[in-house]
């Protein structure tokens, strides 16, 4: 917040975000907003809700859609939202209203935002490209059954489950070998790449200075990652063993660090660089979690009415 000593009839706060004003204060009394949702949240029936307080109120709106939700990223200007067995997204550019749009693939696997487009891979060697989540463009790759994509640092990274590429276009891939049993999970940031296997009992991370000499550590302790955001100079991560026992971990400067809020199946991770928090939903008990850290969390409670399973943060 920066104050303003302009006199009692004008703002005496604003609150600023993305190098835009947010909102306007009179002391306690807000005088404006510009009510663009910070987080929305989907999940199964076609539910979506959205925060304009950093994930502190949740407001449910219509989806149009009666179907299990399963992904929802965001660019600056747009959120896109697929579902689990459909062929078609959904795409907002406030969080509030949604507009569905038929596409050219079905039953997205992983769908990531990057270089200004929109990427999905749906367990196929294609994968589907777009700048306005409208009209899809496609790459056939010499990938078999891509079902994970991410954008890190520098460079697209895909998998099939057991072996990995990069690209720096999304045109040509690139291969290469990875110390890892069943890549599944990419991340990273600030120079720092991060592959995570989906195996429960040979739990590996690779972490990297370049994206082409790996160093691996059972650092997981049987635990297979869920996602991992990047955000405050670290990666944070959500994890799952086999009895269903939840942790985060966070990796910093080469360090891993691990905290146990809330252990009721977290899903997906969201970055706020303009509230400087993580976010992330617990999707058996409705609750919104969020930390500046990625240790110590705070739980909203039943912020949610139906079972919430991704979640995303457009600034």
């Amino acid at each position: 917040m920066a104050n303003l000593q302009i006199g009692d009839s004008k703002p005496k706060s604003i609150y600023y975000g993305n190098n835009k004003i947010k909102e306007a204060w009179l002391g306690s009394t807000k005088l404006w907003s510009s009510n663009v949702p910070t987080f929305v949240a989907v999940g199964y029936s076609g539910f979506i809700a959205y925060s304009s307080d950093a994930g502190i109120t949740w407001n449910n709106t219509t989806s149009g859609v009666s179907d299990d939700l399963n992904f929802i990223v965001a660019s600056p200007d747009l959120f896109v939202v697929s579902g689990y067995n459909t062929s078609y997204i959904l795409r907002s550019t406030d969080g509030i209203t949604w507009t569905k749009v038929d596409t050219p693939f079905s039953n997205v696997d992983s769908m990531t935002f990057a270089q200004s487009k929109f990427v999905v891979v749906n367990g196929s060697s294609t994968l589907y490209y777009s700048t306005d989540a409208i009209t899809w463009s496609s790459v056939t790759t010499s990938m078999y059954n891509m079902y994970s994509i991410e954008y890190v640092n520098d460079r697209f990274f895909a998998t099939d489950g057991s072996q990995a590429w990069y690209s720096i276009d999304l045109s040509t891939w690139n291969y290469f070998s990875v110390p890892t049993i069943y890549p599944n999970v990419f991340g990273g940031g600030g120079g720092t790449y991060l592959i995570a296997s989906s195996s429960t009992t040979n739990q590996i991370i690779a972490t990297s200075n370049n994206g082409v000499n790996w160093t691996s550590s059972n650092v997981l302790y049987g635990r297979r990652v869920y996602d991992i955001e990047y955000g405050n100079g670290y990666s944070i991560m959500t994890t799952i063993n086999d009895t269903d026992y939840h942790m985060v971990a966070k990796y910093s400067a080469a360090t891993w660090s691990y905290s146990m809020p809330d252990l009721v199946r977290k899903r997906r991770l969201a970055y706020s660089s303009t509230y400087g928090i993580f976010g992330t939903v617990a999707s058996l008990n409705y609750n919104f979690l969020y930390s500046t850290d990625g240790i110590t969390w705070t739980t909203v409670t039943n912020a949610f009415t139906k079972n919430p399973t991704s979640i995303a943060f457009k600034e």
